[in-house]
């Protein structure tokens, strides 16, 4: 879980740093990033509720 929120939180400070700099590459990734990281966390929540049940 604390994986997912690393790859989430470096993928918001690329979008900040694209918003300072105007770089396309910076937004790509930190959105790429910060999607990959929403997944994981939605993956995990998955399985942690089939885990409860």
């Amino acid at each position: 879980m604390k994986l997912a929120w690393a790859i989430y939180l470096v993928g918001l400070v690329l979008i900040i740093i694209y918003f300072n700099t105007g770089s396309t590459v910076a937004f790509v990734i930190g959105f790429g990033l910060q999607l990959i990281g929403f997944i994981i966390q939605t993956i995990n929540k998955k399985k942690a509720n089939e885990k409860s049940i």
